[in-house]
């Protein structure tokens, strides 16, 4: 019997003993926590600076060209994509205020997406956030990705709905680009918004097709040295990848050159990772939240 399965039979008996003391409400959280946990849901979150091809690496991801890339016009939006029997989409919009967000909803047609997701607050009509509900089979197993605005643009209501969309993650994708290796505001952002978290995390270094593979091998190696030297941590895994090689092979499946140029096989196996990181994460949360019951 699991830690979790021991909890839930021993929450059944903490019952009437919680009720006596008025502790209704933490024996329903506990068992609602317990139910995500079983659920295998996971909400994976893609950050960084702007254009370091975050929409992108999420399209190869899924195999969809579901987030909008242009040259030039960035992400200016949150993206929440998960599984669904029909493609979907529904469009939050209203006001960002100094008392939070102030929100409508409509659903417009999947071929809008690019209107409403990238350029100015003007161009993408005060849109806050998509709901994108996607048939695709990576989905399917309980996967959800949220694509966020680049955090280095000039627009400061990108980086307010990254913080605002950061505590939604279970873990955390954090893309670099292998032609301007991790600069100091990426690092800072890095150390103050994702690893005070605590949450898993993996730092990928993209476009490595642009780089010969010694050169990408040396880049990874350094970007991994200025986070150990930066926050004092270990054991923080930087990932080289492609999403352009990585969308080229998902057109042609018989090419195995660019499936292994690509990377894409070790960012699966991060996911696999992480998800068993994060399930261990949230059954010792649960632990901790049964124990101080």
């Amino acid at each position: 019997m699991t830690t979790i399965q021991q909890i839930k039979t021993q929450l059944a008996k903490t019952k009437k003993v919680a009720a006596s003391f008025g502790l209704e409400k933490e024996v329903e959280n506990i068992d609602n926590l317990i139910t995500r946990y079983n659920s295998k849901q996971l909400t994976l979150l893609v950050c960084g600076e702007f254009k370091r091809g975050k929409s992108s690496f999420i399209n190869a991801l899924l195999g969809d060209d579901v987030c909008p890339v242009a040259e030039g016009i960035a992400t200016s939006v949150i993206s929440v994509i998960r599984y669904g029997e029909q493609r979907k989409v529904i469009r939050h919009y209203g006001n960002v205020t100094d008392n939070g967000v102030e929100q409508r909803t409509e659903e417009i047609p999947f071929a809008e997406i690019g209107h409403f997701a990238d350029g100015t607050v003007s161009d993408i009509d005060n849109t806050i956030m998509l709901e994108i509900e996607l048939p695709s089979d990576r989905l399917k197993t309980g996967l959800t990705v949220i694509d966020t605005p680049g955090v280095g643009s000039l627009d400061p209501r990108h980086l307010f709905l990254t913080l605002h969309a950061l505590p939604k993650a279970d873990i955390i994708f954090f893309i670099t680009d292998a032609g301007e290796p991790l600069t100091s505001t990426e690092l800072d952002f890095y150390q103050k918004h994702i690893l005070s978290t605590g949450k898993p995390n993996r730092v990928l270094v993209n476009k490595s097709d642009t780089k010969l593979r010694e050169e990408c091998s040396q880049i990874v190696e350094d970007t991994k040295n200025k986070i150990q030297e930066r926050c004092h941590t270990k054991n923080i895994q930087v990932l080289p990848v492609s999403s352009k090689l990585w969308a080229e092979y998902n057109a042609d499946p018989d090419d195995e050159k660019k499936k292994q140029k690509s990377h894409l096989e070790d960012i699966l196996a991060a996911i696999d990772n992480v998800r068993k990181e994060y399930d261990e994460y949230f059954s010792e949360y649960i632990r901790s939240q049964y124990i101080d019951l």
